[in-house]
């Protein structure tokens, strides 16, 4: 009796790509179709197809139903299908750990705030816990839109949310360094990745959004369960897969090519596998609007000493325009700063001896 030989690569990639990886009729939603999809790539698998044919047969796919896929040359052909459903249907059927992996400006912030809005519509009586709110969009949200100030609560720091019975989702952007590296010591990182590792028993969704490789690496220490591939440069990509599974290297990849609205999904569906697709991310209307409004409420995110900055900063504008004291104490009450002209004209002598010693440092 003769035995084919495979290699050890070809059944490592077996069993992320085929093995562990499931393509329910859900995500395709036509029986036809989806036996087509899993006929190309079975006969590409058994050398029955050249690459140059499955290439084709991609091709058409794509143009015909909107199915991306990827070509691996391993005799791999991968299909992503784009079905939101199955993705936030897999998510909120219990608490998990999602991490969205992305360069700054790939539209990861909008797309962890409609979870948290789709989260919100799931569970009507969910909180939604904001750690980080960078971009400010939060208080922008609940400054429009006042019915979400007891739904929406924006953290200026990372302690748990309250242990409240109700649904939580826990939204963190932006981690700094000192939080999440291994050497931090402080009590703010302990109960940061402790609740990482926990919450998942405590009826809390945590979304993690990730831009820098060490964040990335603690990402993985606290075990993700569904993963959000966002757009990323060649630079964070190759951080990136050396520390996935090689037969995803060339399905990352892909993420090159995506838009702001697009996301590279691996989800897990108990019992049947690993689901790989597009999600499209659909922000409602209201969300967008705060979003796009967020930079004129930009002093609600501000700190106290970002606050005292950005006045200063104005104060100095205002005076080289030529107004006095008087009209600067005017205008800044409008902007929700009430200062007398006197305290004015000192904290513009003072902004000026910092210039000048930085000037001269």
């Amino acid at each position: 009796m003769s035995y084919s030989y495979v290699s050890q690569k070809m059944r490592d990639f077996d069993f992320f790509l085929r093995n562990t990886r499931t393509l329910p009729l859900m995500a395709i939603g036509d029986n036809e179709l989806l036996g087509l999809l899993k006929m190309i790539e079975s006969e590409y698998r058994g050398g029955k197809i050249s690459r140059q044919k499955a290439a084709m047969y991609a091709m058409y796919v794509k143009q015909a139903f909107n199915i991306d896929s990827v070509i691996i040359s391993d005799r791999h052909i991968v299909f992503l299908p784009r079905n939101n459903t199955v993705i936030e249907r897999t998510m909120f059927s219990y608490p998990q750990l999602i991490a969205l992996y992305g360069n700054r400006n790939s539209g990861k912030t909008i797309t962890s705030w409609t979870l948290g809005m789709r989260f919100l519509e799931r569970f009507k009586s969910g909180v939604l816990h904001v750690y980080g709110d960078v971009d400010g969009l939060g208080k922008s949200l609940i400054f429009e839109r006042p019915e979400f100030e007891d739904r929406i609560v924006v953290h200026n720091e990372y302690s748990l949310p309250d242990p409240s019975s109700r649904p939580k989702m826990a939204i963190y952007n932006e981690l700094s360094e000192e939080l999440i590296s291994k050497r931090a010591q402080s009590g703010d990182n302990l109960r940061l990745n402790f609740q990482a590792l926990r919450n998942r028993h405590r009826k809390v969704w945590v979304v993690y959004n990730v831009i820098r490789y060490s964040s990335f690496e603690s990402v993985l220490r606290d075990t993700i369960d569904i993963s959000f591939y966002k757009w990323m440069n060649p630079t964070l990509l190759n951080n990136l897969l050396s520390n996935v599974p090689k037969a995803y290297s060339e399905i990352l990849k892909h993420t090159v090519r995506m838009g702001k609205n697009e996301a590279l999904v691996v989800a897990p569906i108990p019992g049947k596998g690993n689901y790989i697709g597009i999600y499209e991310t659909n922000p409602l209307e209201y969300l967008l609007h705060a979003h796009n409004h967020a930079h004129k409420n930009a002093r609600l995110m501000m700190t106290k000493d970002e606050k005292d900055l950005h006045t200063y900063e104005r104060i100095a504008e205002l005076k080289e325009k030529g107004l006095s004291g008087e009209e600067i104490s005017i205008i800044l009450k409008k902007e929700g700063v009430s200062l007398s002209a006197r305290a004015i004209n000192i904290r513009y002598n003072k902004w000026k001896r910092m210039q000048e010693m930085e000037a001269t440092a």
